[in-house]
């Protein structure tokens, strides 16, 4: 067996710098003595002939006394093929691409003639990067009015450059919270098997909906005590008793049955769940005047609906009112926002059935963080300087401010700061007028890049 070759490290350009300025320090006259290639390679654990090359490109470009000489910096970079592109024409040419060509870095390997390794070290270096687009509603004109007319609305008053706090608002929404999902990610050991998960048919993946109301965490004063805004998270069904016999249990079981959400259901729920909830749960110390804020689906009811306005009268509740918030909006709901998302996820892939998903569902929510909570709802104003920034349209990213970090040292603020495109020195009146006026004499051009959403 032939003997392996020794390998050698390679120099860093300090490390270069310390051999070179060790040979100038043993040099006499130019010269050096016998063994200095040898002594200075076993000093840095190289190759006497790397040393020996350091030494040519010192001695040859007279630079004695000079420690960072760029004559004697590593070329390791320098070595190899030369890249088809640089990087700013790499980008330009993946630029010029169609999107429906460049959905996998295989697809887009090909249409460049270049490499899938080419790709993942553009990937690397920040030149490219991987981006999931999700389908955001369609938005009419008179949606986009009403989306800043609605973020409008959340302007302080005796503060136009900050929002309200938000203290009488409760966010209402159902919610479908599934079993499990069809595409679910794990980090699994080396070694261990890879989880087999099946059902009878992927849209049939058993679920349950939700009904959750929530308001904004604050600290009541009156009794001393947190609210953490979690009003109550209720299951829309009830539980049957099978009559019959199957493979898939005896009979006697009982078992959920979900209800379909109509108008009359979601009002019972209102009248019996969330009435009961606010009376029992809302601080004493704050306002009495409660908006409740739902979206407006077709088994909601209506702002003026005369039972559930004698029910909130029965409850004492004289101020609360009901509205619905902009259409095809769930950006300006807090559930949709983030609070259903974290609950989905804190409890996907653990229960076996209906009773068992309801129970996770209901310890996530009880779980849930207050803090966490209160984040969202500072979510929600700056999506509400996102929506006026962009004339109501929704293709904008939510501005990151570091709440956690902001919380941590005792700086979370109660409101944000009102963007500039809301005109604080004017009436809500007037900043609605000027909104409405910019917009009418937007170009066909720009409205149509208004309403396109990916």
């Amino acid at each position: 067996m032939p003997p392996q070759r020794r390998r050698y490290k390679e120099l860093s350009n300090s490390d270069r710098g310390r051999a070179v300025a060790m040979l100038l320090g043993m040099a006499k006259d130019g010269h050096l003595p016998r063994g200095a290639l040898a002594q200075v390679a076993r000093n840095f654990g190289v190759s006497r002939v790397t040393i020996g090359t350091l030494w040519k490109r010192a001695h040859s470009a007279c630079v004695y006394g000079v420690i960072n000489s760029p004559e004697f910096a590593s070329r390791k970079n320098e070595r190899g093929l030369k890249p088809m592109y640089s990087n700013a024409e790499f980008a330009e040419a993946v630029r010029k691409i169609p999107l429906s060509k460049r959905k996998t870095q295989r697809q887009l390997a090909s249409v460049l003639s270049v490499s899938q390794s080419t790709l993942q070290r553009q990937i690397k270096k920040g030149q490219l990067k991987v981006h999931t687009s999700a389908l955001k509603p369609y938005l009419s004109e008179e949606n986009m009015v009403a989306r800043v007319s609605m973020a409008l609305s959340f302007i302080n008053q005796e503060d136009p450059c900050h929002f309200s706090s938000m203290m009488d608002i409760i966010h209402v929404d159902e919610k479908w919270f599934y079993l499990t999902r069809e595409a679910q990610r794990f980090i699994i050991a080396s070694g261990e098997e890879v989880p087999e998960r099946r059902v009878q048919h992927k849209g049939h993946i058993t679920k349950v909906v939700f009904l959750c109301a929530v308001a904004r965490p604050r600290f009541d004063t009156y009794s001393n005590a947190w609210f953490d805004g979690k009003l109550g998270l209720w299951p829309i069904g009830k539980f049957v008793t099978v009559v019959c016999s199957s493979r898939n249990r005896p009979a006697g079981t009982l078992v959920w049955q979900n209800t379909s959400v109509t108008r009359e259901v979601y009002r019972d729920l209102l009248i019996n769940k969330l009435i009961p909830a606010i009376h029992a749960k809302w601080p004493l110390g704050s306002t009495s005047k409660i908006r409740i804020q739902q979206d407006g689906a077709k088994a909601h009811i209506e702002e003026n609906d005369s039972e559930f306005r004698q029910a909130l009268d029965e409850a004492g509740l004289h101020d609360t009112t009901i509205f619905n918030q902009a259409a095809n909006s769930p950006d300006t709901n807090v559930n949709d926002l983030g609070f259903f998302r974290a609950i989905q996820s804190a409890n996907d892939g653990v229960a076996a059935n209906e009773a068992e998903l309801i129970q996770d569902v209901q310890k996530a929510f009880d779980n849930y963080s207050k803090d966490r909570l209160n984040r969202v709802w500072l979510t929600l104003q700056s999506c509400f300087n996102s929506i006026i920034e962009c004339n109501g349209g929704n293709d904008y990213k939510i501005e990151h401010i570091g709440k956690e970090r902001l919380e941590r040292i005792g700086r979370l603020p109660t409101t944000l700061r009102v963007t500039s495109h809301a005109c604080c020195d004017i009436d809500e009146d007037d900043r609605e007028a000027l909104f409405l006026a910019e917009f009418d004499h937007l170009g066909k051009e720009q409205n149509s890049n208004l309403l396109y959403s990916e």
